[in-house]
């Protein structure tokens, strides 16, 4: 920031463009062959949708959307990408949390097929790095091995202090134990796309061992 400011705007977005343009179309996607189509607005399109069927421009543009949200929102070394997206209108936010139970799942759920492996590192990694506090979640809450994730977790960068356990007296919250599984399975997909045996064998394989062994001991 502080670098751009003594610059003008042309010299700071030419500088902005070469950092971020490569990035965001070293991956694409066709898949509409109608340019009049894929030049139409978007609410045009969200209306053709909802009265008859949504055509193809709209899922181009809408996997498009979502390579910008994932490169302006997180990055393989910052916090996941939260629930209510990159921009709010108030500092009071509601779900600024991490929620497992469905609502990381569905976020990350295409970001392999678009190539957003950095993403899928920083998600990884913001759960690989807390094995001791969910590793202590399986012992005290269920008396098992392993590791236990609650459907909600914080970063420690958003409050001071991480969120790591149970935080919602909701019987069906608490006693919910699927998240690791689930993460799993996202996990073992940016292995299978990457190749990246080191991310296997240093972060992911443990992460799954542990896994396995809460349910082991659960069932």
């Amino acid at each position: 920031l502080a670098a751009a400011a003594d610059a003008d705007y042309e010299t700071a977005l030419a500088r902005h463009t070469a950092l971020w343009q490569p990035q965001y179309r070293d991956v694409a996607l066709t898949l509409s062959a109608d340019d009049e189509k894929v030049a139409e607005s978007n609410e045009t399109l969200l209306d053709e949708a909802y009265e008859e069927a949504a055509d193809p421009a709209l899922y181009e543009k809408l996997w498009h959307f979502a390579r910008y949200l994932f490169l302006s929102g997180t990055s393989k070394d910052g916090n996941p990408f939260p629930l209510y997206g990159l921009w709010c209108g108030e500092y009071g936010l509601p779900w600024t949390q991490h929620v497992a139970n469905e609502n990381v799942e569905i976020l990350y759920s295409g970001a392999a097929v678009s190539g957003q492996f950095d993403a899928l590192r920083g998600l990884i990694r913001y759960y690989t790095g807390q094995m001791d506090a969910f590793r202590e979640n399986a012992r005290k809450l269920f008396g098992c091995g392993g590791i236990w994730i609650p459907a909600y977790t914080a970063p420690e960068r958003l409050n001071g202090v991480a969120t790591t356990g149970p935080a919602v007296d909701v019987p069906v919250i608490l006693n919910w134990i699927s998240a690791a599984g689930w993460l799993s399975s996202l996990f073992c997909t940016c292995c299978r796309y990457t190749g990246d045996r080191e991310l296997l064998k240093q972060e992911v394989l443990p992460f799954l061992i542990e896994t396995a062994r809460f349910y082991a001991d659960y069932v």
